[in-house]
């Protein structure tokens, strides 16, 4: 019996045409549905474009077809986006045996959708906590940088125009 795969492209069209050749490799019976914002196959035997079909159609017809494996094909900046994370829920609603999720578009970069789901929430307070620590150290310095070049403006401007240089004489300097 052939396994039916699920794949969610949210990678190049050619990345994820070599993401469905290893697929076809590990599993020469696989019968692969592609859902994808374009009709490009890369290598899949059907292409759903979600950009054409009404989430609940689109949700039941998946729920229909009983896959064996979804897999997401994702980019690195993943939980940042929302599609990364419709795509996630879209491949829980299709309700498939198994989910992996593939960084980089990579077989050998996946997870579990449990741990996937985890770690997703870990990166997003990783980056958080990275980007407050980077608001409480480098806005201060921004304020001081910028507090010491309008001083520095101001003081010359009071001193008056430099040697060699007329009042009508434009400023060259930065």
């Amino acid at each position: 019996m052939a396994r039916r795969v699920l794949a969610l492209r949210l990678v190049p069209t050619e990345v994820f045409g070599r993401l469905l050749v290893e697929l076809r490799q590990t599993h020469p019976d696989t019968s692969i549905v592609a859902v994808a914002a374009s009709d490009e196959r890369a290598g899949a035997d059907e292409v759903i474009d979600w950009r054409h079909a009404r989430p609940r159609s689109l949700a039941a017809e998946l729920r229909r077809r009983r896959f064996d494996l979804a897999v997401v094909a994702h980019g690195r900046d993943q939980y940042a986006t929302r599609a990364y994370w419709k795509a996630v829920l879209l491949a829980a609603i299709a309700r498939a045996r198994e989910t992996v999720l593939c960084e980089d578009g990579l077989l050998a970069r996946r997870h579990g959708v449990g741990l996937g789901a985890a770690r997703a929430v870990l990166q997003m307070l990783q980056e958080l906590y990275a980007g407050g620590m980077a608001l409480m150290v480098l806005l201060p310095l921004m304020l001081l940088a910028g507090a010491a070049d309008l001083t520095e403006a101001l003081a010359a401007r009071a001193a008056g125009p430099a040697v060699g240089q007329t009042k009508d004489s434009p400023d060259d300097s930065f």
